[in-house]
């Protein structure tokens, strides 16, 4: 099938959106079949109660029949709260007491002042107005190329050779399998709709096609639509006017085949940033900790004292 898509990127979002489709219509599926089923349940409730009424002892089959509802709105409860918990994860990018706290005083974005400061209050309006913001922050800028050589040649401290080879070897399949076990389930998937929970299922038959991919990616130096998108949800900051964009916090959500390239690529600088970076920066750098800057000032204010 691969044969018939003039790049790998164009096969990889076919396949993306045909899984899509799939799911959403095993779900709508699956919810005709539930729909149906409660519908029989309480018919054959009312049909019991009506006996009843008559005389009949159907007592029996009355609690088979009143455990079997009591289940069903048990399921169907547990259904609202796991998109309750989507909804949050859309709203923010984990779902913890942060940003359930934020979600439950959440008021949507009815009126924002533009960069002209007229103030927007339809649809059409305010999403011209957070585009021209963020098409802006996000836009390709111009870049001074002989500025950026000559800052990058000031540096002293250089990659070294062993490092540099691990930096620019091609991608393996085994550190992007350790990339994709490195996500915590649960997160939200971005607009693609696959959950990391996907690629770690199904991580050998889709595994060798995202490599393929990643491959393609570098070679050609263009990135499939979909790992180029993201969708930016806003949360309020509890601070200043609703309508000033400045103070609603942007939550990108990217897609996850984005993110296990971008996680793999994390894993690979690790190696290589405590050559680069000085001694005194410990944050963030493995190997470091940032007790020892502590430990530092102290010993630093001791030496003064003495």
């Amino acid at each position: 099938m691969k044969d018939t898509f003039q790049s790998i990127g164009e096969w990889w979002e076919s396949v993306k959106g045909r899984i899509q489709d799939f799911f959403k219509n095993v779900g709508r599926k699956a919810a005709r079949g539930r729909r149906k089923e409660f519908s029989r349940v309480q018919q054959q409730l009312q049909e019991l109660h009506d006996l009843q009424l008559r005389g009949w002892d159907v007592k029996n089959p009355l609690e088979a029949v009143k455990k079997e509802l009591s289940e069903h709105f048990h399921d169907e409860s547990r259904r609202i709260i796991f998109r309750s918990e989507v909804e949050n994860l859309e709203k923010g990018e984990k779902c913890n007491s942060f940003f359930k706290k934020i979600h439950s005083a959440h008021t949507p974005l009815v009126q924002l002042r533009n960069r002209e400061g007229i103030l927007c209050d339809t649809k059409e309006d305010i999403r011209k107005a957070v585009t021209d913001v963020y098409g802006d922050l996000y836009s390709e800028k111009r870049s001074d190329g002989d500025q950026a050589e000559k800052f990058l040649a000031g540096i002293p401290r250089k990659v070294s050779t062993p490092a540099r080879e691990v930096l620019n070897a091609p991608l393996t399949l085994e550190e992007l399998h350790i990339a994709v076990k490195s996500f915590k389930s649960g997160k939200t998937p971005g607009n693609g709709g696959l959950p990391i929970e996907f690629y770690t299922s199904l991580w050998d038959l889709v595994g060798p096609d995202l490599l393929e991919l990643y491959e393609e990616m570098e070679q050609e130096g263009v990135m499939p639509h979909t790992l180029r998108e993201g969708t930016i949800a806003f949360l309020y900051k509890h601070k200043g006017e609703r309508c000033d964009l400045k103070n609603w916090r942007p939550i990108s959500l990217l897609n996850v085949d984005y993110k296990i390239l971008a996680k793999t690529m994390v894993n690979r600088l690790k190696g290589a940033m405590g050559e680069i970076v000085h001694p005194d920066q410990t944050c963030g750098v493995p190997g470091r900790r940032v007790a020892d800057s502590l430990a530092l000032i102290r010993n630093t204010i001791q030496y003064i004292t003495d």
